[in-house]
């Protein structure tokens, strides 16, 4: 199996990355990394992959509990996004929800239960890193896959080709490292875990950012 990772970007001009490799039993190969201009170019790449066994990670809140996408009058953010500019978008989710800065503890109005397990952000945090921003670009994007056939987890019914939300902040609590920029030691201590065993090309021992 194919297994993508991208490094997302709510900004208006992202930087991105997308990592690809292969998934054999309990052995990933990293193989490449693959810089984006902008979310185009990482649209294309997981919706035209030549092959179709593929799981991409994204990290950015696929969705809002349930109480506040109910409170805003939808079923999917991508309604408000595809109509909305970004600001009026942001404005919106402000007016009908409020603000949420702090970690989340437990299931709410601004928090889902997996992040309230991860001790992870509010989708509604607007500040340092605006997450707002990162629902807004995220949904539009995940509206575009979900059109062109490529389906989401847990959302839709599993196909050959899917994207998964992921949280890479539990990843990096879970090695017990802070992040860093020296990969050949992440690998080593996600390693240790025994969860799948990672091997990465000399390359990217270490990165720029």
């Amino acid at each position: 199996m194919r297994i993508f990772g991208a490094d997302f970007s709510g900004a208006k001009s992202p930087q991105l990355a997308l990592a690809a490799g292969v998934l054999e039993g309990d052995l990933m190969t990293i193989e490449h990394v693959h810089h984006c201009d902008d979310r185009l170019d990482l649209y294309t790449l997981i919706a035209y992959s030549s092959n179709a066994r593929q799981l991409c990670g994204l990290d950015f809140p696929f969705r809002l509990p349930a109480a506040a996408l109910a409170r805003l009058g939808v079923h999917e953010l991508h309604e408000l996004a595809l109509s909305l500019s970004r600001e009026a978008f942001a404005d919106q989710l402000e007016q009908a929800l409020g603000r949420y800065e702090g970690r989340c503890a437990a299931s709410s109005l601004y928090c889902r239960q997996t992040d309230a397990v991860c001790g992870a952000y509010s989708g509604v945090k607007r500040i340092n890193p605006s997450l707002v921003q990162m629902l807004y670009s995220g949904s539009k994007l995940l509206w575009y896959l979900w059109d062109d056939g490529v389906m989401t987890y847990p959302c839709h019914v599993p196909s050959l080709c899917q994207v998964c939300e992921v949280y890479p902040s539990h990843t990096w609590q879970l090695v017990g490292l802070r992040r860093t920029r020296d990969m050949r030691a992440f690998v080593e201590a996600f390693n240790a875990l025994g969860l799948l065993q990672v091997t990465l090309p000399e390359a990217y021992n270490t990165v720029a950012t």
